[in-house]
């Protein structure tokens, strides 16, 4: 019974000395963190951000500007008219269908960065000649002579491949060459893209198809600006989702 107890009071002493000998880590650690002027508020405030996002929340920074099905109908939307843009885009059952040659831009989003998304893009071919799809952002103005990027797949005629490009619009005219181009993806569908994205941050833009990136391109012409779509000559596009978000959003 003796020799336990003392085993005891010996054991219990190791825990202290081990407990006395962390906590005197752990002040060592902080005072050298602080000398090297980490915060370490924003270490903890990164690591529940981290661990916000895996419980499957979205973490603060994350702003949505706009979303919609267009179940809202088109007044939120400002519809290019004269010189190139002779198409109209309609709302039919839900959804944005768009002439050859129409275009318009969202009212109420003029950032300087952020992710333009659109989803279920289906493109009827009107004619062999110029089919294609472009996301407009950094517009400068509601109006007709339009100014800013756009980023556009394009098919000139029934024997071509394709391009994909980043281009710059100044004063309704589309300025060549191109800021970027490069050819389509392998087994691209030209009837049916089921998303397309660019992320707009700083002088730099960056496409997506279907979660790929497929190009890359930089300009500082425009700070910042509407967002829209358009359609080019040989296409009639229907488009079921538009989203425009911050940069931070998953």
């Amino acid at each position: 019974m003796g020799r336990q107890r003392n085993g005891h009071c010996s054991t219990g002493q190791g825990v202290i000395e081990y407990a006395l000998i962390l906590a005197l880590l752990a002040a060592v650690a902080v005072l050298g963190l602080s000398a090297m002027g980490v915060s370490l508020q924003n270490v903890f405030g990164e690591v529940i951000s981290a661990l916000s996002v895996l419980g499957g929340q979205q973490p603060p920074s994350c702003e949505v500007f706009y979303q919609s099905q267009f179940d809202r109908g088109i007044n939120e939307w400002y519809q290019l008219k004269g010189g190139l843009w002779s198409g109209k885009w309609r709302n039919i059952a839900g959804k944005m269908v768009g002439d050859p040659l129409a275009a318009a831009l969202l009212k109420s989003v003029n950032q300087a960065d952020y992710v333009v998304t659109a989803e279920s893009i289906s493109l009827e071919k009107v004619r062999d000649t110029y089919r294609g799809f472009a996301l407009i952002f950094r517009a400068a103005a509601l109006g007709d002579q339009l100014e800013s990027y756009m980023f556009e797949f394009e098919k000139k005629n029934a024997a071509d491949p394709g391009l994909m490009y980043f281009s710059k619009w100044v004063r309704g005219y589309q300025v060549f060459p191109p800021l970027a181009q490069a050819g389509v993806p392998a087994n691209f569908d030209w009837d049916k893209v089921q998303q397309m994205r660019v992320v707009v941050q700083g002088d730099t833009f960056i496409a997506y198809i279907n979660g790929q990136e497929v190009l890359r391109a930089h300009d500082s012409t425009y700070a910042q600006g509407y967002v829209g779509m358009a359609v080019n000559y040989g296409s009639r596009a229907t488009v079921s989702n538009f989203s425009v978000t911050s940069i931070g959003c998953p």
